[in-house]
Order: structure tokens, then sequence, then C-alpha cells
């Protein structure tokens, strides 16, 4: 069984906002006893008095919060006034969502993504599902025995017969907060006197208020003779009372989010369209200078974030080796020897209904292989002899939904195109045999029911029926020459390939009626690899060595990525766990460069 710290990843991806400087959340220290127990951001971080920065305190996400507390129990012993207020800040993260953020993320979605959460529907379905199963599994965890309670009992028996400080009985019982910040006394007694309040407060709050510290001694005095058992009903109250309101909460989002019918839509590295400004892009590092070298279109290396939420980047090396980088600023795995030759292409995909992450590779050795993230990067798949010919410039997964079944789709010059099971079985051939193809990748047609497959090749970007193979439509510009990469994008209810080719065009098509909408043009280069990062925006490689940002709506470039030395190839987007909406692009001088927005 995954653990909770697995499950409860899609809480990171709540807006949680610091309450110091209206910035997004990085995470909250992960010191148990620590004054300083919230959400810090960028800003937080930088600045030098906190303790993540001058008491080294470790910065962790909520999902592992509440994995440490609830499963590894790092406490050693329940503390009530610690679940209490855990699941006060789940209401407020709730509430936030709900009041603040909901109202214009839907305005946005209207006028800004021109419902491009359609795109995705399928795959925050699993979100959804995932949350309500994670959230009842944490509920399922929360085991409170009886020893316990007779513990945390003796305990307020005990501190009820000590001596208050007389300073706190001066105070109405809203203000004891304020009086245990203000005041320099041991975190024990504080713990103890706040288990003391939380304790008579939760039993009394139905029908009297608490004034003084006088009526809170007098309160617990006359409670001492209670059952136990009636302490683990008011917790067992207050959880029922959580789930209520989570469970609500998600029905209300799957229910604003969620269309009638939704589109498939082809992003290399992620589903999500970026909102940010790409012409902000700025340089930040060079993840590495070891990527290949060798001739390359696309696909080069991949960049996504796992099921399990790291955030990866992999890449093949001049050595023929694997390497994994971890965005956290760490390579955390090497495959030596992965392939005997040089490794063309490198692309990941999700298998949502087994949630696991593969990486699938290429060779000019002719092999093909599937990499089981999940498990360690075992290789699961070997192809050894996939194409008679050598360039396997390109290769993709696709997850089929309808049999539930995995296939590789595999491409070489001047050679059909293949269609192989999981097992590494030959299923069929398909294609034309005259051309060189330099990108293939799938595309599922959500509201028809159907999987398409795109081949860019050295004449035209084609489209096929997946199911049964059948040429579907042919997109051609002139004059002609070879296309190197192509994607699916809905606009308007209105799928649309876009593609980038030989002569420096960015063209736009209907994918269906298979006319051309818009051609962008530059001059004197060749664009490669494309990405894109919204509605708006599409960027792609180019031989003049840099990376260019095209605007979609007004149809021209606006910007270029300068900085690499030689032809740039291939470019992924990631949402950074630092720096947030991000690209990262390769070139043949063997470097993978990091932009992160201003």
């Amino acid at each position: 069984m995954d653990s909770l710290s697995t499950n409860l990843t899609p809480f990171d991806d709540y807006n949680i906002y610091c309450k110091d400087h209206d910035k997004p959340a990085l995470g909250v220290c992960g010191e148990y006893l620590c004054k300083e127990r919230r959400f810090f951001c960028m800003v937080c971080v930088r600045n030098e008095d906190i303790c993540i920065t001058n008491q080294h305190h470790e910065l962790i996400s909520l999902s592992e919060l509440l994995y440490r507390f609830f499963i590894k129990q790092e406490t050693k012993a329940i503390d009530l006034v610690e679940i209490n207020s855990m699941m006060e800040s789940l209401k407020e993260m709730n509430q936030s969502e709900i009041k603040m953020k909901l109202s214009e993320f839907s305005q946005n979605l209207q006028n800004k993504l021109e419902k491009s959460l359609k795109n995705f529907s399928f795959l925050l379905q699993d979100k959804i599902n995932q949350n309500k199963i994670s959230i009842n599994t944490m509920l399922h965890k929360i085991k409170i025995n009886e020893s316990d309670l007779k513990e945390e009992s003796d305990n307020l028996h005990f501190l009820a017969n000590q001596n208050i400080p007389e300073c706190l009985l001066k105070f109405n019982i809203k203000n004891v907060n304020e009086y245990l910040k203000s005041t320099l006394i041991k975190m024990e007694e504080k713990q103890s006197i706040l288990k003391l309040i939380k304790y008579i407060s939760n039993k009394e709050k139905s029908n009297k208020t608490i004034n003084t510290g006088s009526q809170l001694i007098s309160l617990h005095n006359s409670t001492k003779q209670e059952k136990v058992s009636q302490i683990a009903k008011v917790v067992d109250e207050k959880i029922a009372e959580i789930e209520t309101k989570i469970n609500l909460q998600l029905d209300q989002l799957e229910k604003i989010l969620l269309p009638s019918t939704s589109e498939g839509l082809i992003l290399k590295n992620s589903n999500q369209k970026f909102t940010g400004d790409p012409a902000k892009l700025t340089f930040k590092m060079d993840i590495c200078t070891t990527s290949h070298k060798a001739n390359s279109i696309d696909s080069v290396f991949t960049a996504f974030k796992s099921i399990k939420g790291n955030s990866y980047v992999v890449w093949g090396t001049p050595s023929h080796t694997i390497e994994v980088y971890d965005l956290k600023l760490e390579i955390v795995k090497t495959i030596p020897a992965a392939h005997l030759n040089t490794i063309f292409s490198c692309r990941h995909y999700l298998d949502k209904k087994n949630k696991t992450d593969y990486v699938i590779t290429s060779s000019y050795d002719r092999s093909v292989k599937v990499w089981n993230v999940s498990d360690n990067w075992n290789c699961v798949v070997t192809i050894t002899n996939a194409h008679t010919g050598y360039y396997i410039y390109s290769v993709c997964i696709l997850c089929n939904e309808i049999d539930n079944k995995n296939y590789i789709i595999s491409a070489a010059p001047n050679e059909f195109s293949k269609i192989w099971e999981f097992s590494g079985k030959h299923v069929k051939d398909f294609g034309i045999n005259t051309e060189s193809t330099y990108f293939i990748n799938s595309w599922f047609d959500s509201k028809n029911k159907k999987y398409y497959i795109i081949n860019g090749n050295s004449t035209d970007v084609k489209a096929y029926e997946f199911k049964t193979g059948a040429f579907y439509k042919s997109f051609k510009g002139t004059p002609q020459t070879w296309h190197m990469s192509a994607l699916i994008n809905e606009v308007n209810n209105i799928p649309q390939l876009i593609e980038s080719d030989g002569n420096g065009n960015v063209r736009v098509w209907d994918f269906h009626q298979g006319t051309l909408l818009k051609t962008i043009s530059t001059s004197g280069i060749n664009l490669r690899g494309i990405c894109l990062w919204n509605d708006n925006y599409v960027i792609s490689s180019g031989s003049d060595y840099t990376v260019k940002i095209f605007d979609l709506k007004n149809g021209k470039s606006i910007k270029s990525l300068s900085g690499h030395t030689s032809t740039a190839c291939a470019v992924e987007k990631i949402f950074h766990p630092i720096h947030g909406e991000s690209l990262i692009t390769h070139a043949l001088d063997g470097k993978l460069k990091l932009w992160i927005l201003k």
C-alpha cells in the first residue's frame, strides 16, 4: 500500500498563500516544536530571519506534514491540540479556495483559458478521486485508543490541580492565546495549558461561556469523573465534520471544473496550460552539459512531474547513459549502457489507470526500451530490432483507455511505422515507407472516442486512425519541406494541429477539416522541437542556436532566447518546484538550460 504522503500529493496543487506576503506558499516548517509552524513563500525563504534560514529547519510540503503526523506519528503521542490545529488549517484552506479563488478561477477559465480545462478533465477526475480516497485513508488512520486517552486525561487532571499563573486569571479566555505568545514560559507548559483550554472549550461550548481562569479550573474539576470515552467522542465528531466539509468541497470543484464532454490534448510534459507571460522568461542555469551532441530532431530529453510528486529531467549522454535529474538540484539516478549507441528519443508518458510513470527511449542501435519510473527505473520492455534501419528518431507510448492496454509506436526513415504491444510483440505496420519520419505521437479525440497517430515526415504531417491504421488527413504547406514536430490543441471546441517545419514556419491547422488557419514565418532557419505554453503562445527551437517564442493570436515571433552555441533541438515546459512556470531547452552543444519567469 502506498504511503499517505504519496496519496495526498494532489493537496500540494491547491493555491495556499503566505499570510505575510500574499504569495504562493512553497511549504511549511517540518520541525515539530518550531514556533514558526506556518506556510512560507519564496519571499519568506529569502528572508534570513525565519527558521528555515537561520535555524536550518526543513521546508516540507503539506502532504509530507500530514504523512509525518498521521502515519509516522513522529510526536510519539496523540496531541489533541495539534490535531485540531491541523483540521482548522484544512478548513481555512478549503474556505479560501472556494470563497476567495473559485469565482476568479472560473472566470479565468471562460475569458483567458477558453475552457482549456476540458482538455484534461480525465486527469482532473483522477485527482478528485485520489483526493477522496486519500482523505478517507487519512481519517481511518487516526486511531485514538483508550490507553492514549487515559494518559492525556491524567495529564489534564494533574494540570488542573496545579497553580495556574495569577496573571492568566485576569484575562478572558479569548485572550489566552495572546498571553501565551507574549509570555516567556516553557513550551511544555504552553502545550499543557492549551490542552486544558481546548478540552474544556470543546465540552462546554454548547451550553456555557468560559470567561476567567477561575471558571476554567471550576469547570475542569466538575468533569474529573467523566469517562475518557467522552474525549474520543469530541474528536470523532470533529473529524466527521471536517470529512463532510472536504467531500462537499471536492463535489463542488467537480461540478464546476469538469465539463460534460472533454477533448484530448497532446502535451509531452504537462496537461496544464501556463498563465505567465513567456516573453519574461530569462536564463537561470545550465542543468547539465552532458546531454548528447549527435544530430537530433525532437524529444531528446523529457521533463515531468511524476505521480509521486518528483520533478524530473531525463536525458541520454554521449556515452549512452541515461541520467535522471531531480529539479531539487541533484542527479538521483544513472543507468549506464542503457543503449549501445546514440539515444535519439527520450519521452515521458503517464498510465493513469495503473498510476505508473514510464519513460521510453529509442536509439541508433535500433532498439526501443521502456523504463518504469515508479519501480526504480527498471527496464520493463525491450524491442531489440524495432526497425531494419538505424535512425529511430521518434517513438511514443499510447495508453489506450478504451481497451486498457499500452502500446508502443515507432518510426524510422523510409520504413513503415510500427505498433507494438507492451510485451514487445509486433502488432502491425502502417503508413508510407518512402518518407523519412522525424516525429510521431498520438492524440485521443475524447469527443468521438477515437485515437489518432500524428506523423511528421519529409513531405507533410499525416494523421492515421490508430485502430485500423488507415490514413485520415494530410497537412502540407508550400514549398515542400521536412516537418519536425507537431501537437494538438483545442481552441473554442476546435482541435487544432500546430507544427514546426524546416523552412522556419509555425503552421496552425483545423485538424478535422485539414484547412490551414495561420502561418507564422521566420527566415533563414529551420525549426525543430515545439512546445505549447498556452492557447496564445507556442515555443520552438531553431537552427540559429535560439529558441523562439511565437504569438499565435497576433501571428508573429515576439522573442528569441539566446545562449546555446549550437543548433537548438528540443523544448519542454515544467512547473518547477521552486521557480514555478519554467522552460527547459536542449541544443547540440550538449547543454540543457533552465529558463524562469522574472
